[in-house]
């Protein structure tokens, strides 16, 4: 398996496991338009603005790690082109990182 393989597989999980941990530390204080989780829930509240810049940082992180196994793991066992590997284990990642929006939206309109 290529470097270029292993890279372009676990890019996305690395990416949302460091942008995760900035997120966790290093939140954006105040209400803004330009950085942060911005979505019209999140943005309602200096409160809410908190609360969804760290939900996002702690489930970035935690997906970011599973994700990163995960990807290893199907690197491992697929036995099929590289092509196909990577494309997979991106579509499943970029599933994944979408669905974690969904998340933190529900978690969001739950709590404010």
């Amino acid at each position: 398996m290529s470097i270029i393989t292993i890279s372009l597989s676990l890019f996305i999980p690395i990416l949302m496991s460091i942008s995760g941990l900035i997120f966790i530390f290093f939140p954006p204080k105040k209400l803004n338009s330009i950085v942060g989780y911005r979505t019209k829930t999140s943005m309602s509240s200096q409160e809410a603005w908190d609360y969804a810049q760290k939900l996002r940082g702690k489930t970035w992180l935690i997906l970011g790690v599973i994700g990163f196994i995960c990807s290893y793991l199907l690197l491992q066992l697929l036995s099929v082109s590289e092509s196909t590997i990577v494309i997979t284990i991106i579509s499943l990642q970029l599933v994944v990182l979408y669905s974690s929006y969904i998340f933190v939206e529900k978690s969001l309109k739950k709590k404010f």
